[in-house]
């Protein structure tokens, strides 16, 4: 087995946005990670491969900037493969792997070459809007519009795991949607690809 990287001030080793139970893919023993053979399928390939950041958003902030190339350092270290810094389209060899900054959908993995789980440290979605919270409540009004691949019946599902609110996609159902909820109290607006605190309006 191998030591993982030392992380710096006293944060995690394997910078991953949830740490995996060690049944699974990881077996702790004395502060080494030995990987499960029988596991062995779901991480990437031994063979040396080149580690390139993804940029798919515009007005990043510098801290963002910087923990994502810190984060795709840190995986070429572990695997021991070459950091390739951030993508440029047609600059990439065959054997990229990616990290984005953000979920991508099928159409964008596929134009990169992304086959697999393999091939990204991320995910991917078949509609940009699957990807956001926007999914996890319902539309206003049976008639309101819907992109194509909305899933009806999804926040009827989830019930009360989330909390009262409608996802609308055009103006018009902005209004009917905030009245239908005020009798509750105050409202908030977001829009669905804000992060963290930012784009919601009271």
């Amino acid at each position: 087995h191998r030591e993982l990287p030392k992380p710096r001030n006293g944060g995690v080793g394997v910078p991953c946005a949830r740490r995996p139970p060690p049944s699974r893919w990881f077996h702790r023993r004395r502060g080494s990670v030995r990987v499960h053979h029988a596991e062995a399928a779901a991480m990437p390939s031994r063979t040396r491969r080149t580690v390139f950041t993804l940029s798919t958003r515009s007005g990043r902030c510098a801290h963002e900037a910087t923990t994502h190339a810190w984060i795709a350092r840190q995986l070429a270290t572990l695997f021991e493969w070459e950091y390739g810094g951030e993508y440029r389209p047609g600059e990439a060899p065959t054997d990229a792997f990616f990290v984005p900054d953000d979920t991508l959908t099928s159409a964008q993995a596929a134009a990169l070459g992304i086959a697999g789980e393999g091939d990204l440290f991320g995910g991917v979605v078949p509609h940009g809007f699957v990807a956001s919270k926007v999914i996890t409540h319902p539309l206003p009004s049976a008639g309101a519009l819907a992109p194509h691949g909305w899933d009806h019946g999804l926040a009827t599902r989830l019930g009360d795991a989330v909390l009262p609110g409608f996802s609308v996609f055009e103006p018009a159902d902005i209004g009917p949607a905030g009245l239908r909820l005020l009798g509750g109290g105050g409202i908030r607006l977001k829009e669905a690809a804000a992060r963290g605190g930012h784009g919601q309006y009271r």
